[in-house]
């Protein structure tokens, strides 16, 4: 039985959707499955994964397997092992069934289009997407005032180029003149902040991915940026929750059942942001 490798070391967005589709795939196959992250991701993402063995690429002694993986080819098929770059724009690729209706133009949707075609392969059954919408098992002991909304905002940057990084600043005071405000990076100008404002990098000494998509479950509404962290904030525990997205990407949504409206440009008005939140 062949060796299976997933590769995936650039995006913490697309380490934490892949994530089902890995561990469903290792629940099924009778071999290894191996997932390979990046030396850079100092993360826990081992409760993510059980059934798939999660290593960094330095872990790997065979110097051969090692470059093949970093060379980043989309498949690579051999005697012994299987690989398989999880890129969300490189996996679809791997199917022909692209932004079709059964599918959608979403990212968890264009992972099932590329998964299908490798589950397939191995006589795997794939399940329905919303089945591989991820969990966050991770949790906090953050308590919140109920007496107003709750908003988290993923202010940090995209780092793969989904829109450009100008500050929310101006989105984060305005708001938080009415309701509760927290806040994943630092405002560029301090000076404005408020009570309203809850800075979650004072309030945990490392605001990871994992708390903040564990905090995404008790805010009434989250905006944010296309960026890989703004992904762990839409998890099966927040399929109800409302999201505002700041992308030029079409695939802005994990699934279409997430509530998400998308703007191109930062150019919203007081009204609209409003009208929005309240409805």
């Amino acid at each position: 039985m062949k060796d299976i490798y997933f590769y995936n070391y650039y995006h913490y967005g697309d380490i934490f959707l892949n994530s089902k589709f890995i561990e469903d795939f290792a629940s099924k196959y009778e071999g290894k499955v191996y997932n390979i992250i990046g030396n850079l991701y100092n993360e826990p993402f081992e409760y993510l994964f059980k059934k798939a063995i999660t290593k960094k690429i330095s872990d790997i002694s065979d110097i051969n397997l090692a470059n093949t993986l970093s060379n980043n080819e989309i498949e690579v098929i051999t005697e012994t092992y299987d690989a398989y770059n999880l890129h969300i724009g490189k996996i679809w690729k791997l199917s022909e069934k692209k932004n079709t209706e059964d599918y959608g133009n979403s990212s968890i949707n264009n992972l099932a289009n590329g998964f299908e075609r490798i589950f397939k392969k191995y006589n795997l059954k794939l399940e329905l997407p919303i089945f591989y919408i991820p969990s966050i098992y991770y949790d906090t002991n953050l308590s919140i005032n109920t007496n107003k909304k709750n908003i988290l905002i993923c202010n940090g940057p995209c780092l793969s180029g989904q829109i450009e990084n100008i500050p929310l600043d101006y989105i984060i005071n305005f708001l938080s003149n009415m309701f509760n405000i927290y806040i994943t990076h630092p405002l560029v100008d301090s000076k404005n902040s408020n009570s309203n404002i809850i800075r979650l990098f004072d309030l945990y000494p490392i605001p990871n991915i994992h708390i903040i998509g564990s905090i995404a479950k008790k805010m009434d509404i989250i905006i944010g940026r296309d960026s890989g962290l703004f992904y762990w904030t839409q998890n099966k525990d927040t399929i109800k929750k409302k999201f505002m997205c700041f992308s030029k990407l079409p695939e802005y949504k994990i699934h279409k059942i997430f509530n998400v409206i998308r703007f191109e440009t930062y150019q919203i008005t007081a009204e609209d942001l409003l009208n929005f939140i309240n409805t």
